[in-house]
């Protein structure tokens, strides 16, 4: 399989941080830093998914691609870029800076055609950020979003999404606020 591109979504508002999470730094580096330096890790391009606010001071530097879809959540910047790229994405969130390159690869690793997420067999939850969302899914994305649905969990249980299974919980910890630094 050809890589897939990244893209990386922090068009969130980042209330509970109090500043835009993409410049915290934590262990010397930014969120941003290390969101690029994984998503390359395995792709072959990436993208930033970003509110208006984030694409004008981040467009000049980075291939950023505006949300689309207000107040849709990650659902909305996930079918905006597969709208902009016509591409394979391989999805990762700006506020996860302890997630490891081999659960991407994982992700990587399944049948051409199916979206694949993270889901603990015990309580059936979905961790939907990493994924994988092959072009092809963007029709029945724009359909779910169409009919006023945003959940990722309902979206991925619905549409048969590849299972990959979570060994440690930890590479899937959100930092929402300073305090969880």
């Amino acid at each position: 399989m050809a890589k897939p591109a990244g893209l990386i979504l922090m068009g969130g508002k980042s209330t509970r941080m109090g500043a835009d999470k993409a410049f915290v730094k934590w262990q010397g580096k930014t969120f941003l830093e290390r969101a690029i330096k994984l998503a390359l890790s395995v792709c072959s391009e990436f993208y930033l998914s970003v509110n208006a606010e984030q694409f004008k001071e981040l467009s000049g530097n980075y291939p950023c691609i505006q949300d689309n879809y207000a107040e849709t959540g990650p659902m909305g910047g996930i079918l905006t870029a597969l709208e902009a790229t016509n591409k394979n994405l391989l999805v990762v969130a700006i506020d996860m800076p302890l997630m490891k390159v081999e659960l991407l690869q994982q992700l990587l690793g399944g049948e051409e055609g199916n979206i694949r997420a993270y889901r603990d067999s015990e309580s059936g939850f979905w961790h939907p950020l990493p994924s994988y969302w092959p072009s092809n899914s963007k029709n029945q994305l724009k359909r779910y979003v169409e009919q006023g649905e945003f959940g990722l969990q309902n979206f991925l249980s619905k549409n048969n999404a590849t299972t990959l299974p979570i060994g440690d919980y930890q590479p899937f910890r959100n930092i929402n606020s300073i305090k969880e630094l």
